[in-house]
């Protein structure tokens, strides 16, 4: 308490002010912070935004003196029933807001009042904001993170018996797996991309993302593709994007048809040995719906620990928004994954082109 008797721990007042995503003070703040990761940098954002059409922005959360307190990455964009929204950021695993010297000011007020000054129809932050009323938060999903400090071979030891083998298992029958950035292994990693989410009855992100990704990330040095060949057969391939501290395993597809042989096990360890090298302190192997438990399983049998995923969500309606555990591509309903699932190829590829632009 002062000596007024009201409390000095109260955090402070913020205001909102929207703000060209290559600011300064925006750019700023993502390099001087540790809890900066990959999608907070301005290419990601600027990458879904030429994608997709969307409207890039920094939300920037200032003092009364105009000081920056917090701040986060956005887009701004239209449901298919016209609504005007703001997400920080789609697609985006774990984006929550980067503060400045410790200090949490309630920015959900300061949300809450630039919705209703814009109309907007809601806000989404993809990670907590500090307690607010005006905001509700929600699960969306679990990642999952791996130390690497203990070194491969402690690793390698700790993983589970099952993962040992596979990769075993994998080396036994000839998959090798090897760096395609530079060749060819974008194309591969696309194909599978393709028949991955044809198999799993949901649309496949547009050709010209990753050709994005390819040109201002991967070809900067940004991460890399790993390719998993039998013969010379593509048959499980991974794209690992550079994020902080951690190397992020953020797309994987495979064929279905060489399951057996185990390449998605050697595929993620080669990956992991590399980070090890690399001087990566954890290795994040990306985000995994509630449901999808064998997957889970998968990645934690790894050594890899669990973590929670949140949406915080400030909505123009009076009553909270609905939990939802799964992302908006995968809510695709059960005639529409069977249409994508018996169709053609084609149909899996429009039906991304179509739908990827609201279903962030």
């Amino acid at each position: 308490m002062n000596a007024l008797g009201s409390p000095t721990d109260a955090p402070p007042v913020a205001r909102l002010v929207t703000a060209d995503i290559e600011d300064t003070r925006w750019t700023e703040l993502v390099a001087s912070s540790e809890d900066a990761g990959f999608f907070h940098g301005t290419t990601w954002a600027q990458i879904l935004a030429d994608c997709y059409g969307y409207r890039p922005l920094a939300l920037l959360f200032m003092s009364a003196t105009g000081e920056l307190l917090a701040g986060a990455p956005a887009v701004e964009l239209r449901s298919m029933a016209l609504r005007k929204r703001w997400i920080a950021l789609p697609f985006s695993d774990h984006c929550p807001p980067l503060f400045r010297d410790g200090r949490r000011p309630d920015i959900g007020a300061a949300l809450l009042a630039e919705l209703r000054a814009r109309r907007l129809d809601r806000i989404e932050l993809r990670g907590e904001v500090p307690a607010s009323g005006a905001v509700a938060t929600q699960p969306r999903g679990v990642r999952h993170v791996l130390p690497l400090t203990p070194g491969p071979t402690t690793l390698f030891a700790d993983m589970s018996r099952m993962h040992r083998r596979g990769i075993k298992r994998a080396r036994a029958v000839g998959v090798r797996v090897l760096d395609t950035t530079a060749g060819r292994g974008l194309d591969h990693f696309v194909r599978l991309h393709v028949a991955t989410r044809q198999r799993l009855g949901v649309p496949a992100q547009p050709r010209r993302f990753f050709e994005l990704l390819r040109e201002r990330v991967l070809a900067r040095g940004g991460g890399f593709v790993l390719t998993a060949f039998i013969a010379d057969v593509p048959v499980a391939s991974g794209v690992f994007l550079s994020s902080g501290r951690a190397l992020l395993f953020k797309f994987g597809a495979s064929d279905s048809r060489y399951w057996d042989s185990r390449a998605n096990h050697l595929l993620a360890w080669t990956a992991i040995t590399r980070a090890c090298e690399a001087g990566f302190s954890a290795f994040d192997l990306g985000r995994s719906d509630y449901e999808s438990e064998g997957l889970r399983r998968y990645k934690e049998a790894f050594g890899a620990t669990e973590l929670p995923l949140v949406t915080s969500t400030i909505s123009a309606g009076t009553a909270k928004p609905r939990i939802a555990r799964v992302s908006g591509v995968a809510r695709v309903s059960g005639v529409g994954r069977a249409i994508i699932k018996r169709s053609p190829t084609w149909v899996c590829k429009l039906a991304g082109e179509l739908l990827y632009r609201y279903a962030a």
